[in-house]
């Protein structure tokens, strides 16, 4: 059995409790009365904001606008230090934004310093989903991102690239319990980059590639399946599916648990009184922009057997 709960800050700590009933998991180390208990934190849309600053208006955000990694991170070192099964992801729109990153990686990059990288490495995330905005820059910039990054960069869903490589997804031991991360990207890109950023890049539909991975992941021994797909939930905006499919890949892919959403800069759930969004019995969540909040996932398994 795995039961979910999902908490997220803002301004204080709001918790929210799903019980889901999915009953046998695989190559769990554990009698079947040992519970496991992990944590999944997760970002999205960090867009460039290491410190907590507004460079557009030469302000420090108060309140619920304040931002930035350096203001998420004394949080995932609270959790960290009272539950170490606990990772961290992000899921994209990561590296463009601030005047702070576009400095470093764009104007000076002969510095040889990159904060988003540096940043996230020292907070200790393992996985980070290739957002659109991850190709503003052109291979360059992202590759020496990559190259800086000591956590995955993420896209099962983008292929044939002349000048980038992602994986698919990583599975991470977190407590003998093995959680499945997998990226997916909006095929949306299509529509917007310059086409001298994706030379040869294959956008594949997000659904159609989750419903190849998924029973992949599961046979490589994922317990746990996360999918850090970088879209909103609302189809009927933008490019519809190409773009926002988040409802749409938990109706129509099999076997997920969790989807951390992104790229519309939302906050599900919204308000601390609002129920989890639950669709087909896929936990879905979006932790809005900035890094204002987080998304902190609990995660308890139960038992041991086969799905």
């Amino acid at each position: 059995m795995k039961t979910i709960t999902i908490s997220r800050v803002m301004g204080g700590l709001v918790t929210l409790t799903l019980l889901l009933s999915l009953f046998g998991t695989s190559a769990i180390p554990a009698s079947a009365a040992e519970s496991r208990n992990i944590v999944i934190l997760g970002t999205s849309d960090i867009h460039g904001n290491v410190d907590n600053y507004d460079y557009f208006t030469d302000s420090v955000p108060t309140g619920s606008a304040a931002r930035g990694l350096t203001k998420v991170a004394t949080y995932v070192n609270q959790v960290k230090a009272s539950n170490p099964n606990t990772i961290l992801i992000d899921d994209g729109d990561t590296i463009q934004g601030t005047p702070l990153a576009y400095y470093y990686e764009v104007l000076h990059p002969e510095l040889g310093k990159n904060p988003m990288a540096e940043t996230m490495n020292a907070m200790g995330y393992i996985a980070s989903t290739v957002g659109n905005h991850e190709f503003n820059y052109g291979s360059t910039v992202f590759n020496a991102f990559k190259n800086k990054a000591n956590f995955k960069l993420l896209s099962a869903n983008v292929t044939g690239c002349r000048d980038y490589s992602f994986m698919p997804y990583v599975i991470q031991d977190v407590g003998g319990v093995q959680v499945g991360i997998l990226g997916l990207t909006p095929p949306a890109v299509v529509h917007w980059e310059r086409p001298e950023n994706i030379v040869g890049c294959i956008f594949g539909d997000a659904i159609d590639v989750a419903n190849q991975y998924v029973p992949e992941m599961k046979a490589a021994g994922a317990d746990v399946i996360v999918v850090a797909a970088h879209t909103g939930l609302d189809e009927t905006y933008g490019y519809g599916r190409e773009e926002n499919f988040a409802k749409i890949l938990a109706d129509k892919v099999p076997g997920i648990d969790v989807i951390l959403a992104g790229h519309a800069h939302a906050l599900i759930p919204a308000k601390p009184t609002d129920l989890p969004t639950i669709v087909n019995g896929v936990l879905i969540t979006e932790p809005g922009y900035h890094t204002r909040n987080i998304s902190d996932i609990r995660i308890s398994v139960t038992g041991s057997g086969n799905d």
